[in-house]
Formats: C-alpha cells, structure tokens, sequence
C-alpha cells in the first residue's frame, strides 16, 4: 500500500490569518489599538521603575499614548535592526538565494563576522585597558577574503558560477568577490550589535560584564537572522515582527537595562528624565526640604516669593503631580547618578508650587574632577568654583539676608518728683 501524502496548500490557497483579515476590515481602529496598548505597556514600565503612578485625565493620556507609541516603535526597531538585516537579503525566491542559504554558506560567510566579535570580546577581557593594534583592525576582512574564497573555490556547479562566462581561476575569483559582498553584511550585523547594546548600556555598568553581554548579544543577532533564512514559508512581516519584539526583550535582558527603552522614549518626547532648574514658590521650597529629608535644596530670600532649585532631575512631568529627584556626584564626580547609591526618592510636588522650569546643559564627561567630593546632595547653594560646571549652569549662590531687627527699646528713666 502506497502511504497517502497529505496535500500541500500552496500559498494562494492558504487561509488569511485572523489578525491579518483583522486589519485589512478594520485598519484604524486595529491601529488605534495596537498603538494604544503598546503605549500604556511602555508607561506601565517608565511608571514601575519610578516607583510611582501620576494621576492622568483621559484627554491628555490618549495623546501621551500614542506619542509614546509612536517614539518606541522607532526606537524598538533601530535597536532591533541587527537582527534582520541579512536575513532579509537572502529570503529570496531565486536559484542564488536558496544557494546561499545553505549550512556551509552560511558557516563560511556568517563565522568572519562573529568569530571577530567573539576575539574583540576576549580580547579586551584579557586586557581591559589595552589598546587596540592597528593591525588588529584588519582581522575581520582578512576572516571574510578567507573564507569567502574557500568557499568559492568549494563550490563546483553552482548557479551563481553559470552566471560567469569566464571559466576557469578566474570564474571562482569572481565567485569570491560575490561571496565577499555577502560576508559584509554578515560582518555589518557585528558591528550593528555592538553599537546597539553601548547604546542601551547602563553607563555605570561593568566593564568586564559588558564584554560577556556583547558576546551574548552577538551570537543572538546572528541565530535572529538564520532563523529569518531558513524559516521562508513563514509570512515575512509576522516572522520580522515577532524576531523584533524577542530579540528587544533578550537586549533588555541581556544588558541588565529593562527600563532603558521606555526612559528613552520619555526622554525623547520631554516628558520626563529631564536635568532642569526649578523656580519654586514660597511652599514648594519649604515642602521640598522637607521631603529631601531636610537638606538645603533651596531657600527664599527676604521680600521674595520664589526659590531656585538647581540643579535638579525631573523624572516625570507626566500628569499630576511632578516628580523631581536630587543627587551627589557619582564617583568620578560626573552628575547626575545613574544609580546611586544614596539616590533619593522620586519627590512628588504640586504642579500649583513650580512656577516655572528649564533645561540644563547636559554635563560633559571632560568637565568631571575624576572623583567625588562628597556623598552630599548637589545644590548650587553651596559655595563652587566659577569654572566648575555647577557654577556655569546656576550660578553664583546668594547670600542669604536677614529679616531686619527691630531696634530694642531703650529704657527710659524715671525721675522722682520732689518731695
């Protein structure tokens, strides 16, 4: 008896996906939905590692959303873009696509780009303050012609050498430059690792730890991508889709950043995470002392009804009220902390008690002593060096005046009358 096969349904032939025929019957309410819940899981995230939910009136939270949507998404994908890049190339349908899909191309043309990842990465475990030989910079284009060539030379009868009139050395000379090109964009996934997890880095991370997540981070984008080669009756914007969406969570796992992407994005859109100076009223200043755990963050002078705070990290503007958060230098003096270990509290304060802000001059890290002065709170109110950072940003500390006394009364003597 023959074994029955079942039939395979050919592409045309195939049932929509329901959440494809979702969106073509419906597309903007399906995107209003999607924008909307991929905003709120971003706040949800920002709001979770401030430790604090704001009050949000429904008007403004649709915008926010949807700004915040929008701004994540572009940043979800920049940072996610390593992991399709040549996977994308080689999902073709032609002779030389399905030729370059192969297990020994894609060792042969894939390996160069990881391989120098992976000796970079020890190299600079082994010595972390070495530099780097000029030689050294050489390595991964002398992996991609090796091996790209090897690879030439292996190949016999292939299509790509059909396309070649001249035969002979050099007919694989000219297969190696082809293979060449394609071990570039293998190397290009490499490098675009790299560059996107120093982005999303923790900048008081270790060293050491940096090098193991890279390595980590590396060997992932380039699974990501033979998953996107290999994986071609899988619909390519479902495939894209969900390669993006895992491979930004194990980055955020991987560098030990999970709140990274939603500070960017509030960052970005000024809501938030922001350096500023604040002009406080008479109450606010009062109350935030207080709450700073009675450190002088600011004061009012005589006969004035607001009080400067500088400098100063709003952490949040988002709805009711602010959140505002106050630091010491780290420990090479840079300001504010990423992650201090005396870090105060996200302070709540009434948006009625700000009478108005502005933004800070990011502080350079040339302009960092290399040390840190002391555990305290940075206030411009203590006395600073006129070229110091602080100094060029608040300026220079008041003097504090006091109220005027009153004139004690004199006493006045008391004649007898004469007996």
């Amino acid at each position: 008896m023959k074994v029955s096969h079942r039939h395979r349904l050919a592409k045309s032939e195939r049932p929509i996906p329901w959440w494809l025929q979702q969106v073509r019957e419906r597309p903007l309410a399906t995107a209003g939905t999607v924008v909307s819940v991929a905003g709120g899981i971003l706040l949800l995230f920002f709001f979770c590692q401030l430790g604090e939910m704001p009050e949000l009136d429904l008007a403004g939270a649709s915008a926010i959303l949807m700004a915040v949507a929008a701004v994540g998404f572009v940043l979800a994908v920049a940072l996610t873009g390593c992991a399709i890049g040549a996977g994308l190339i080689l999902r073709g349908d032609g002779s030389n696509a399905k030729e370059l899909r192969s297990a020994k191309a894609m060792i042969f043309l894939a390996l160069p780009g990881w391989l120098s990842a992976v000796v970079f990465s020890f190299y600079f475990a082994i010595k972390p303050d070495g530099v780097i030989p000029n030689w050294a910079y050489s390595l991964p284009f002398i992996f991609m012609a090796a091996l790209a060539y090897v690879y030439a030379f292996l190949q016999q009868n292939t299509s790509l050498a059909d396309n070649v009139n001249v035969k002979g050395v050099w007919a694989k000379v000219g297969r190696g430059i082809s293979f060449l090109a394609i071990s570039y964009f293998w190397l290009l996934i490499a490098g675009s690792a790299f560059l996107t997890l120093v982005a999303i880095y923790p900048r008081d991370g270790d060293a050491s730890r940096f090098l193991f997540d890279l390595f980590l981070w590396t060997t992932w984008c380039y699974l990501s991508n033979i998953v996107l080669v290999k994986a071609t009756e899988v619909n390519t914007l479902a495939l894209v889709s969900g390669c993006c969406a895992v491979s930004l969570v194990v980055l955020l796992l991987i560098s030990g950043n999970s709140a990274g992407l939603p500070m960017t994005v509030v960052r970005v859109l000024g809501l938030g995470e922001i350096p500023v100076v604040l002009v406080l009223t008479s109450d606010g200043c009062d109350h935030l002392n207080k709450a700073a755990g009675g450190r002088p963050v600011c004061r009012v002078e005589t006969g004035e009804k607001t009080a400067i705070v500088c400098p100063a990290v709003m952490r949040s503007r988002i709805g009711s009220p602010l959140f505002i958060e106050l630091s010491p230098y780290d420990e090479k003096g840079y300001w504010p902390q990423p992650h201090p270990a005396t870090r105060l509290a996200a302070i709540a304060i009434s948006k009625s008690e700000v009478a108005s802000w502005s933004r800070l001059a990011p502080m350079a890290r040339a302009s960092a002593p290399g040390s840190r002065t002391s555990d305290a709170v940075v206030t411009y109110l203590d006395h600073s060096d006129a070229k110091s950072w602080i100094y060029q940003q608040c300026g220079v500390s008041p003097v504090f005046t006091q109220p005027n006394s009153v004139p004690p009364v004199q006493p006045t003597s008391v004649q007898k009358a004469p007996a």
